[in-house]
């Protein structure tokens, strides 16, 4: 992709920060940092163009042009899109967390090897009459790449805005992403099929966000006659991670057990119910044209599980999705690492790689390039400030993040040994 940088100059307890998007990008550290604010931002960048935010910015642009319902042309400069995502993604993370006055100083960088966007509307032909209705045939070019569309005059800013929207994807991430998921913190909690929760919950955006999305995903798989090898793979995978498989019915979600009983995933184990938005994501969706964040991936989950899970994310991250994660999880890190030393080895030492997978049983899938990741530190510095420090990767992910508390359980235990041997007469 496109290399695109985001200056924070405030957001919540972040002063002074920089980060650069990635195919995958890992936020850990300490709670209480704003590891999900600077998650959340990545996923605006995403969803502004792949959940079609950008509708708004367009429709303003060409309001007045409407209006003389005839042909027109116009041009957007990046720089003018760049100030108002500033604006907007205040806008937008009032209504994630409900929080009207949350500090919310940010700045966005794409560097594209264009500065302006020339686009032109031109109606192809007559209006065409069905009945009581009228379509037009009509063109949108941009920079000139050209498109025909169908329809009214009325649906012109959301055609135009979609085309926009895919173009500078196409640019920006070099493929187009067609939707952008969001799985909150805490999201196992309203797959409980309790109305008044679901109703309580979609008051904060967040979760009202994550409860369009799980409807999206939750829809029957376009695969259920003929599976592709891919969602084969993934399928058999899910099964052997859960026990059983998620099927969609009239009746909400279900786990269908080894033993052949289904269940409402209400009364799933909770490591099930938080999975199963990916899941589904995974066994439903097209995940080579999507991207995905997600908070703590690894919550309730036994370490096995985690480490499961980690490959299935890496391999969905192989296929073409994008990913951005916070964690607390050292499993998830340590099986990251395992897979970026896989990575290595298949780049330098093919035939090792795949020896390795087949002596292993290893799917041969399943492992990382560096060059796709961008992991980043939270940190409290001498001052009480919070840091965020871009981690080099050469010899993997670093466990800054636990290296603290690692030490202070190593002293204990050496306390705790001087005073079991002691002489008790001391």
């Amino acid at each position: 992709m496109k290399k695109t940088s985001i200056h924070i100059e405030e957001l919540g307890p972040i002063r002074n920060a920089n980060i650069e998007l990635a195919q995958l990008m890992l936020f850990t550290g300490a709670s209480n940092l704003g590891k999900s604010y600077t998650n959340f931002l990545t996923y605006y960048v995403f969803s502004t163009f792949a959940n079609n935010r950008i509708y708004k910015f367009v429709s303003n642009k060409i309001e007045g042009k409407l209006k003389q319902a005839k042909d027109f042309n116009f041009n957007i400069k990046i720089s003018d899109l760049c100030i108002w995502m500033s604006k907007d993604v205040k806008d937008f993370f009032k209504n994630l967390l409900g929080y009207d006055n949350i500090p919310c100083e940010v700045t966005f960088l794409f560097d594209l090897n264009f500065d302006i966007l020339n686009i032109a509307y031109q109606r192809e032909g007559e209006t065409i009459k069905f009945g009581e209705e009228s379509v037009i045939f009509s063109s949108i070019t941009i920079n000139e790449e050209k498109r025909i569309f169908i329809g009214d005059f009325s649906s012109i800013p959301s055609l135009m805005s979609d085309f926009i929207a895919e173009y500078l994807s196409e640019q920006i991430f070099e493929k187009r992403i067609t939707h952008s998921f969001l799985l909150p913190p805490g999201r196992a909690s309203l797959l409980d099929n309790s109305y008044s929760v679901q109703k309580s919950a979609s008051r904060v955006g967040m979760y009202d966000l994550f409860l369009r999305d799980y409807d999206i995903l939750a829809r029957k798989s376009m695969w259920e006659e003929s599976k592709p090898t891919d969602k084969q793979f993934f399928e058999s995978r899910i099964r052997k991670l859960i026990d059983g498989e998620l099927h969609t019915s009239k009746d909400g979600t279900m786990l269908k057990l080894a033993n052949g009983t289904s269940i409402p995933l209400s009364a799933a184990a909770s490591s099930i119910k938080e999975l199963s938005p990916i899941l589904l994501w995974m066994k439903n969706r097209e995940i080579e044209s999507d991207s995905i964040c997600i908070e703590e991936p690894e919550a309730h989950a036994h370490p096995e599980m985690q480490y499961n899970m980690t490959d299935l994310l890496i391999a969905c991250l192989n296929k073409g999705a994008f990913m951005q994660i916070t964690t607390h999880s050292d499993y998830l890190l340590a099986r990251l690492n395992q897979l970026i030393a896989l990575g290595k080895l298949k780049k330098n030492k093919e035939k090792a790689f795949t020896d390795f997978c087949r002596e292993n049983m290893h799917s041969k899938s399943i492992f990382l390039d560096e060059e796709k990741v961008k992991a980043y530190y939270f940190y409290l510095d001498e001052t009480n400030q919070v840091k965020i420090e871009l981690q080099d990767l050469s010899e993997g992910i670093p466990f800054d993040s636990f290296t603290s508390i690692v030490r202070r359980q190593m002293d204990m235990d050496d306390k705790l040994n001087l005073y079991q041997y002691q002489d008790e007469d001391e």
